[in-house]
């Protein structure tokens, strides 16, 4: 199982390992972003060919292992025309500052997870 890395530190200033659900939303709990790898491998297995898919954290860390036959069209999230752009198919975005909350009308559809805590999400919106 891969390692997730997390900067977590308890009262007595001891690396504390095993509050990754309390950590989410106030500490970085996806230090590497390797979530995001994860959930791109679910997309190259699950979304249909064609499909365009914004990013929401580093794009390197999905083109490494995107399937470049299924022909997806990959948009960071800051570059997408937000309001002017059709909802994309999927969405996947970390748990960092609000990228959970984009397209709160797409339903989750796959959640990378440790220790019950969800670390990236992807949403279907087409």
């Amino acid at each position: 199982m891969p390692q997730t890395l997390f900067n977590s530190r308890s009262t007595s200033g001891s690396i504390n390992s095993r509050d990754l659900k309390v950590a989410q939303g106030q500490q970085e709990t996806d230090y590497w972003r390797l979530s995001l790898k994860e959930g791109m491998e679910w997309l190259n297995q699950n979304a249909a060919a064609n499909s365009t898919i914004v990013v929401a954290g580093p794009m390197f860390a999905a083109e490494m292992v995107e399937n470049h036959q299924r022909n997806f069209t990959m948009i960071y999230r800051d570059d997408f025309a937000w309001g002017k752009a059709p909802d994309p198919d999927y969405y996947m975005g970390l748990s960092r500052y609000d990228y959970f909350q984009a397209f709160p009308h797409c339903p989750i559809v796959h959640a990378v997870q440790r220790q019950d805590t969800p670390l990236t999400i992807i949403k279907r919106c087409r």
